[in-house]
């Protein structure tokens, strides 16, 4: 048994690095949105409407070869596999040593969208601060639910940017402290929930996403300034306006095009689905989706299933760039119908091939971003919230190194069966 777990995920690992280009979508990168679209989303975010409503966080191609996730571990569909072969407990990935890089942290950058008559929107950037030039960074995109802002999970940010990626949290329209900044009057969103779910608008959020891939050399222009402001750092050698640094400049760190991942919470997450190319249905037909095709890989973390007006069954179908679903047992919301049994329909619905769902017992809607959020939503924090805490962090960094930097022990890690054997607490481990 034990030979055979090994030859498996050896073999899985050599066959994820082999094979970069069978993550990359081939649809177009410029969807036509449709009008019956944009009448579903206002309808889907608006609580009165029926069905699920997206759902709010804290501020804080197809390929003809086997997929690598097919010989991970059997579906769990199937009848289970016999019991593990040591008892030792479930370790860390990595087994979590200290981070290799410094966290930089850029607070705000404002990108013009000539897309949207010009109109600006902010971003907060963390990355790798000693990064060699040499080696361009893989980029990670993080959507936060309605009411959030770019502050949102920031301990799971630094995690990622500690392991070398850049990772670009924007601050969508829905914002409280965006409208609050504006002037605009607004409740705190435990007492005006409904209110800040009405104003997401996924098109919107999509379009801030790509205005990030849209706009890499201001961003890295942006860092190089960083970098230089820094203690040792030389003033001189600030990147210039146009973006365009010089070659072989040591404060240009480098944001790799073609190694990209998204991810969001709660709408955050449905924006998420909807980059991945999850398709909507309205007055019965499909709506155009929002498909992005620069991105490699897919993170959502308390998702929406069949409860949220618009999704069928078949809406996953075309899903085939890998995915990572998390959800929890406890994941409920005031304002919508989705249950926690909901959340896990992006996985069990979606194509298959590089899909993996954690459940994980206990886990409210807050908890994956940790006790602050948990308060935020007038939760009452889980016994085991830093058990859960640990598990998201090591998940979602196991996945972005094996999809998006393509390395072995993060698609070991996901094969094999650490995350379920952990102690202090309890987790369902799908894959498909």
């Amino acid at each position: 048994m034990l030979q055979r777990f090994l030859a498996q995920t050896t073999a899985t690992a050599v066959a994820v690095m082999a094979r970069r280009e069978h993550h990359r979508s081939r649809s177009n990168p410029a969807p036509v949105i449709a009008v019956a679209a944009l009448l579903l989303f206002g309808a889907m975010t608006h609580p009165a409407a029926g069905g699920g409503a997206l759902l709010v966080s804290g501020d804080e191609p197809t390929a003809a070869a086997t997929p690598p996730a097919a010989a991970f571990a059997a579906d769990p569909a199937d009848p289970p596999a016999s019991a593990p072969v040591t008892n030792r407990p479930g370790r860390r990935y990595l087994d979590a040593p200290p981070a290799p890089f410094q966290v930089g942290l850029i607070e705000q950058i404002e990108l013009p969208d000539p897309r949207r008559d010009n109109a600006t929107t902010r971003y907060l950037v963390r990355y790798p601060a000693n990064a060699p030039e040499d080696d361009p960074c893989p980029l990670v995109v993080f959507s936060h639910g309605a009411g959030g802002s770019g502050n949102s999970f920031s301990e799971l940010s630094e995690h990622w940017a500690g392991h070398g990626y850049v990772v670009i949290h924007p601050t969508h329209s829905d914002s409280i402290r965006l409208r609050r900044e504006r002037g605009e009057r607004v409740e705190d969103l435990s007492r005006d929930l409904a209110s800040v779910v009405r104003r997401v608008r996924i098109s919107d959020r999509c379009a801030d996403v790509r205005l990030i891939l849209d706009s890499l050399d201001r961003i890295e222009t942006a860092i190089a300034d960083d970098r230089a402001a820094e203690p040792g750092g030389d003033q001189a050698r600030r990147a210039p306006e146009d973006g365009r640094g010089a070659a072989g400049d040591p404060l240009r760190l480098r944001i790799d095009p073609k190694r990209i991942a998204m991810a969001g919470h709660s709408a955050g997450a449905m924006t998420t689905q909807s980059l991945a190319g999850v398709r909507f249905h309205a007055f019965g037909r499909a709506a155009a989706p929002f498909a992005e095709p620069r991105i490699s890989a897919f993170i959502v973390i308390s998702g929406q299933g069949l409860s949220s007006r618009g999704f069928r069954r078949d809406s996953w179908s075309q899903i085939r760039r890998p995915m990572l679903v998390i959800a929890g047992s406890e994941d409920r919301s005031a304002v919508s119908d989705e249950t926690p049994e909901g959340r896990r329909h992006p996985y069990e619905f979606a194509a298959p091939g590089d899909k993996y769902l954690i459940y994980i017992d206990g886990a409210t809607h807050g908890s994956y971003a940790g006790k602050t959020v948990v308060r935020v939503l007038g939760e009452k924090p889980p016994q085991n919230i830093d058990y859960i805490t640990s598990l998201v962090a090591d998940s979602t960094l196991a996945f972005l190194d094996c999809y998006v930097r393509e390395r072995r022990p993060g698609c070991n890690y996901l094969g094999a069966d650490d995350m379920e054997r952990r102690p202090g607490g309890k987790v369902e481990v799908r894959r498909k």
